[in-house]
């Protein structure tokens, strides 16, 4: 039966079934466009993980690690024992010929940094200027490397 305005409530309840559909079909197609676009996604991580265990190195390993050469290993050792022969020295950490030192303070309470770059060839190498008047540790360190070096090849 129509109301005062001349509708039923059957043409009233159709118009708000169809807003109802329309609302929601809009819903799902955007939840449609969200799991396809899930989808793609999964796939492309799905691929790149696939690429990745292809390759050679394990994800553990830095990206930039190379294997030692032989030359170096020795260097190595030399720099390692001529830092235990040498006071003062807190640690070293040696990259190729390029040589890292900690060197502890006349008060034992602190350490600085300096470095050796060292002349693969002959041994020699160059430091920078100490940051303090008459520290001399990583020259006395930097002598006896070159030292140990020369010796092992066959320089004296």
């Amino acid at each position: 039966m129509p109301d005062a305005e001349g509708t039923s409530r059957s043409e009233e309840r159709r118009a708000a079934l169809t807003a109802w559909r329309q609302k929601h079909e809009k819903k799902l197609a955007v939840a449609a466009k969200v799991a396809a676009a899930a989808a793609v996604a999964a796939l492309a991580v799905a691929v790149a993980r696939r690429a990745s265990a292809d390759e050679d190195w394990g994800a553990d390993e830095p990206v930039n690690t190379r294997t030692k050469t032989p030359e170096e290993e020795a260097f190595e050792e030399i720099v390692r024992a001529a830092a235990e022969r040498t006071s003062k020295i807190d640690g070293v950490s040696v990259d190729g010929f390029f040589v890292d030192v900690r060197v502890r303070s006349n008060s034992g309470r602190s350490s600085w940094g300096s470095y050796l770059n060292f002349d693969e060839a002959n041994g020699d190498y160059r430091l920078p200027r100490p940051p303090y008047p008459g520290a001399n540790a990583p020259e006395r360190l930097g002598d006896a490397i070159r030292e140990s070096y020369r010796e092992s090849l066959g320089i004296v």
